[in-house]
């Protein structure tokens, strides 16, 4: 007699339209009998086979959890739920959804944001306990972070109004014919300086050390808004409660504000130098030994990298109203793109997305950035984006994952155009 296997049907009755039709009536009722047991039997089998298999994937996605972003699935503030999508049946040629894996690593990672204070692009929310709340982004374009209110909830104004708050001497030049692009440096006490103890004022689950509130910079042609930014050097707790330092940019939805921003390439090249500085700070303040005491004096630096930042935000603006609209033009053309490149080449099959609305191939890279190119190979944008906002791109069907053959089309045609 063979073993039976968990995994194998129950043994008992053949189906009925396998058997041979009873001679009596009586023979019929018991054969309905026997089958009625054997669905009962198969039915149950089933659902053990389900209660193992739904184990195996509550297990897998915690150890992903643990093991990839460094969270503990015990600490989590609230259950977790995560939906897959399995293919019954093979699938036309860019229909397929993300493997298991790719699944589950991305919502993982979504609980991952949750669960911590630090989102790029997005203010935490002592209130709220989260970064995800409606509290924690600008209500329109024009807007910028003024502060903590006594419970924790993040307060927005008008560029205009903070400026004119502070009495900032050159707020008029935002009404010039010309207008130049104002910035301004706000210390991290004056941000929480309303906020209550016991609503985070000395938490490091978001700690603004300071911030830049500038603007404004130019509406595309199909929007009568300006945009203004609000850019914060942030102390926050990473996996097992590591350090770490970030500047965060503030405004809309990254792909929205990319238009604003075309051109732009004095602005990107001085957030690019203050990150680097920042990068450097959260370098020396953490030892290599994570045993080891940090070293808190290079945050002293974080208002002179701030200050430089302003500095360097005004004096783009200056020169952006002498500069003809040629030489922005020609600037624009000598956007340097070699982090796209090297992204590109680095990134694994589950970090290239097609773009349903744009027709772009984006390409995930490190520290959150993100790349657009044209199918042809032309890198059309770059810009950062959280863990969370991929996520929801891709429930929403915005963003599907891309697809083989065009992973290996737009390599090609960037490697055919370098």
């Amino acid at each position: 007699m063979t073993a039976q296997g968990p995994d194998d049907p129950p043994a008992g009755p053949a189906p009925a339209e396998e058997r041979v039709p009873a001679a009596t009536a009586e023979a019929g009722r018991g054969e309905e009998d026997a089958s009625a047991r054997g669905r009962v039997k198969t039915q149950r089998w089933l659902s053990k086979r389900a209660a193992r298999l739904e184990a195996e994937l509550q297990a897998l996605a915690g150890d992903i959890y643990r093991h990839l972003h460094g969270g503990d699935p015990r600490g989590l503030s609230e259950p977790r739920s995560f939906q897959l999508t399995l293919p019954l049946e093979p699938k036309p040629a860019g229909a397929e959804p993300a493997p298991l894996f790719a699944q589950l690593k991305a919502q993982t990672r979504e609980w991952d944001m949750q669960a911590k204070g630090y989102a790029p692009g997005r203010v935490y929310c002592h209130r709220c306990a989260s970064h995800a709340c409606a509290h924690a982004v600008p209500p329109s374009a024009g807007t910028v972070f003024s502060g903590y209110s006594p419970t924790g909830v993040p307060q927005w104004a008008d560029l205009v109004q903070v400026l004119l708050a502070a009495r900032n001497e050159r707020v008029d030049l935002l009404y010039d014919e010309r207008p130049a692009t104002v910035a301004m440096f706000i210390p991290g006490r004056e941000l929480k300086s309303q906020l209550l103890h016991t609503f985070g004022r000395a938490s490091k689950t978001y700690d603004i050390l300071g911030q830049v509130v500038c603007g404004y910079f130019r509406p595309p042609a199909d929007s009568a808004e300006r945009l203004a930014l609000t850019i914060q050097v942030v102390e926050w707790r990473g996996a097992f409660g590591s350090f770490q330092l970030d500047l965060n940019l503030i405004g809309p939805d990254p792909e929205d504000a990319a238009p604003y921003l075309a051109g732009q390439e004095r602005l990107r090249r001085a957030l690019e130098r203050a990150r680097r500085k920042v990068a450097d700070i959260e370098r020396r303040v953490q030892p290599a030994d994570p045993a080891a005491p940090r070293n808190l004096t290079p945050l002293r630096e974080v208002p002179q990298v701030i200050r430089g930042l302003v500095q360097d935000l005004e004096r783009q603006g200056r020169q952006g109203v002498r500069r003809t609209v040629h030489a922005e033009e020609r600037g624009t053309q000598q956007r340097p793109v070699h982090m796209a490149i090297e992204d590109l080449h680095r990134a694994g099959p589950d970090q290239f997305f097609f773009d349903e609305h744009r027709r772009t191939i984006v390409v995930l890279g490190s520290r959150h950035r993100a790349h657009a190119f044209t199918p042809e190979g032309r890198h059309a944008t770059s810009f950062s984006l959280d863990p969370a906002a991929v996520d929801r791109r891709v429930r929403r069907g915005r963003w599907r994952v891309a697809t083989e053959e065009e992973r290996g089309g737009l390599l090609k045609a960037v490697a055919e155009q370098r």
